[in-house]
């Protein structure tokens, strides 16, 4: 068999696993192998947060960070918590541990999006089992190298680049939940839409029915893809070949599939947008600029070519994968109709690389007649595979290598809460306040893995913040007693906002479903819109010492964790209200413990 002579399926998989374990074995090789699990990726201790929501008697939700309650029904993310759901499972079967559960479960999907693919591209193949080495190498490269990383990845081997300066690289699937986790519900739904056309059977259609309501469950961005992709191939297949369309089925079962998205969708609840309401439709042609790019245009490219191809498969399969690009591309465009705050493109742009990869394959077995490894293909074969393995690990490098320092800070800081637990106390009774992302690159996020105490701030945390009306903004305070700690006053606030001040500062002062709005037609009455919501919580801050006290009187003790050149927090604004007690010095950070100063006589006087 060919795949003996070149190289193994399951083989392939082995290797592809390892390489997605390199960042890993090379952290702990530098660090130990520690409780809280490596980041590689963004986001990651905000989804680990999620997967293990404390719930208090009320049935309400309680913030890791803030401690304070949420309703279930504010919890737009528990609209898709089926991977959260997963990850709780084998947490709970790797014995309670972080670092190895994060392991286990990017072992797992990544064994889950190579199969899937497998299946699905050997469907592609039928009887040219001697194109059995192609599909090795797209099954490598479709998890090893991002199509739209290709220009880093040229990069790398035309100039071997030193260590200070290696380029930013990333493995297809290191981004751990989203899309992770729903990439193999793609490849299965595309499967069965294949064998629908093939074998119209009510059957087929309530596996499909069960594929799109998981894939609502773990993505809603992919179920978007999803509905785009059948519509199209149903009207595509129907001009082709109305034999192998049967409408009565597609319609009662296109109904199926609203009834129960919609159930499941209104079932979460909701209780209102984040910080504002903004309308759901807004056109926008300037939002155009943002969707052009070499993904977009290889997108069309592909389709064109595979919509000209005369496939040797059936019609069935060609039409499936023209409609997955021309889905793409659809869903895309709504982003020029839709509100900034649905991020349509932004999140629609995790599934291109796949989506590239499966129009790249199919083009291949379209033109490729025979790939019999002799003489000169076998020199070109084995150097794709040697190409896209050593992309593949130089990415997992890069990963490791933009994160070792971040990594190195969370593990310093972890190790020293760990060694004076006893001398703390109750967990429950202590403020941290730390460097948030900016202007400083720790995060405080991964700290409530492993502890109980509460973070002073955290942009992130604002996914866990109450948005009932009328009730303070939770989040909004918090960020505000912070940046006046670090020595920030409302002259900064103006500038902040202005309409040419720093976009990167005005970036990481929006929560992160919001950030889209600088950028289109909106910006300026976005930026007025934070401004005044911001001003009126600092002016607050700034003036009132009541509501920073109402925040610091929750809690007997306060450790400042700050890096020990350059401190980030104000020793001045600090005294105002906390006592110093003592500090130690640990790695790059000096930890400072506090209790808190009678200010009864400043909150009077201020007051007044």
């Amino acid at each position: 068999m060919q795949s003996k002579q070149f190289l193994n399926v399951k083989t392939a998989a082995l290797l592809v696993v390892l390489i997605y374990m390199i960042p890993f074995m090379l952290t702990f090789y530098h660090l130990g192998f520690t409780d809280i699990p490596p980041i590689f990726n963004s986001d990651m201790y905000l989804y680990l947060n999620m997967t293990h929501l404390s719930v208090n008697d009320a049935g309400n939700i309680i913030s890791p960070w803030y401690g304070g309650e949420m309703n279930p029904a504010e919890f737009d993310y528990g609209r898709f918590s089926l991977s959260f759901m997963v990850f709780k499972a084998i947490f709970a079967l790797c014995g309670h541990s972080w670092t190895l559960s994060l392991i286990m479960w990017n072992i797992v999907w990544i064994l889950a999006i190579y199969f899937s693919a497998y299946y699905f591209f050997k469907m592609m193949l039928k009887e040219q089992k001697n194109l059995y080495p192609i599909m090795i190498l797209a099954l490598m490269y479709l998890l090893l190298v991002r199509t739209t990383d290709l220009k880093e990845v040229i990069a790398l081997w035309t100039h071997i680049p030193s260590i200070t300066d290696f380029p930013e690289l990333n493995l297809s699937y290191s981004r751990q939940f989203f899309p992770q986790s729903a990439i193999p519900f793609l490849f299965l739904y595309l499967i069965f839409l294949v064998k629908l056309f093939d074998n119209q059977s009510l059957k087929i259609w309530g596996i499909l029915l069960v594929l799109q309501f998981l894939a609502l469950k773990t993505f809603p961005f992919l179920l978007a893809l999803i509905w785009f992709l059948t519509l199209i191939a149903i009207i595509m297949m129907h001009f082709i070949d109305r034999k192998k369309v049967v409408w009565k089925n597609a319609i009662m079962m296109g109904l199926a599939f609203i009834v129960v998205d919609a159930i499941a969708w209104m079932s979460a609840g909701s209780a209102g947008s984040p910080a504002f309401k903004v309308a759901a439709f807004d056109f926008d042609l300037s939002k155009l600029s943002d969707m052009i790019g070499v993904s977009k245009y290889l997108l069309i490219l592909f389709s064109l070519i595979i919509a000209f191809l005369k496939p040797k498969q059936g019609i069935s399969l060609k039409v499936v994968v023209l409609s997955l690009g021309l889905a793409s591309l659809t869903s895309s465009s709504c982003h020029l109709f839709l509100s900034s705050a649905f991020q349509i493109e932004n999140h629609i742009y995790y599934m291109t690389d796949t989506i590239l990869t499966i129009q790249m394959f199919y083009i291949a077995v379209i033109l490729f007649k025979e790939t019999r490894l002799t003489g000169f293909k076998r020199y070109i074969t084995w150097g794709l595979f040697l190409f896209i393995t050593l992309s593949g690990i130089a990415a997992g490098y890069s990963h490791y290598l933009r994160f070792i320092d971040q990594n190195k800070d969370i593990t310093v800081i972890d190790q020293y809460f760990k060694e004076h637990q006893k001398d703390l106390g109750d967990e429950t009774d202590i403020l941290v306040m730390t460097p948030a992302y900016m202007p400083a690159r720790l995060s405080p996020i991964s700290l409530t893995l492993e502890h109980q105490f509460n973070i002073l701030y955290h942009p992130d945390a604002h996914f866990l913040s109450s948005k009932l009306q009328g009730k303070p903004n939770v989040h909004k305070i918090r960020q505000a007693i912070y940046y006046y700690m670090i020595g920030k006053d409302m002259a900064w606030v103006e500038d902040a906002w202005k309409e040419n001040g720093d976009f990167n500062l005005q970036e990481a002062l929006t929560i992160p479903g919001l950030r889209l709005f600088l950028i289109d037609h909106n910006r300026e009455w976005f930026l007025k819109k934070q401004h005044d919501e911001m001003k009126q919580y600092f002016d607050q801050v700034e003036k009132k010492a009541s509501s920073i006290q109402a925040l610091l009187g929750h809690y007997k003790k306060f450790i400042v964790v700050d890096y020990s050149e350059n401190p980030l927090f104000k020793e001045d604004r600090l005294n105002n209200y906390l006592e110093y007690v003592h500090s130690t010095k640990k790695g790059r950070f000096t930890f400072k413990e506090y209790k808190l100063r009678d200010i009864s006589h400043q909150t009077k006087a201020n007051n007044e």
